[in-house]
């Protein structure tokens, strides 16, 4: 689609997953899409713009997540991660008119791993071209 914009996400739905970095979030001025790649078992769910009705941004436990109302609720239970990037997700999403709270933390700091600190959130975003 032209104008479209592809991120590597991780996409959970409860009883179904894709990690990051085989998730797909694909942002158009026309609709919203989360699928997975390569795996086709995935079962693909989109929305038209005009029906998103807010997407919030929060922190999940340690993950920056972004949580998708449409009226159509195909986002139901839909949770987008985004272990990277999550600031040029949010612009890009504000940017074609999605309607975007931003309810992190700004410093956002938690504990992983061995004990190492880690900073929850990304100013950079891997933006995948092509629409792989």
């Amino acid at each position: 689609m032209p104008g479209e914009v592809t991120f590597a996400v991780g996409v959970n739905t409860g009883h179904v997953g894709i990690p990051w970095p085989l998730g797909r979030l694909d942002v158009s001025n026309e609709r919203l899409r989360v699928r997975g790649w390569p795996v086709a078992w995935f079962k693909e769910r989109s929305a038209p713009r005009t029906s998103v009705e807010g997407i919030s941004a929060q922190i999940s436990g340690w993950r920056p997540v972004l949580w998708i109302q449409d009226s159509g609720a195909r986002f139901a239970k839909v949770e987008v991660e985004i272990p990277v990037g999550t600031d040029a997700i949010i612009s890009e999403l504000r940017r074609k008119g999605y309607p975007v709270v931003d309810r992190r933390p700004r410093s956002a700091i938690v504990m992983a791993g061995q004990g190492e600190m880690v900073r929850v959130g990304s100013s950079q975003g891997i933006i995948l071209k092509n629409g792989n």
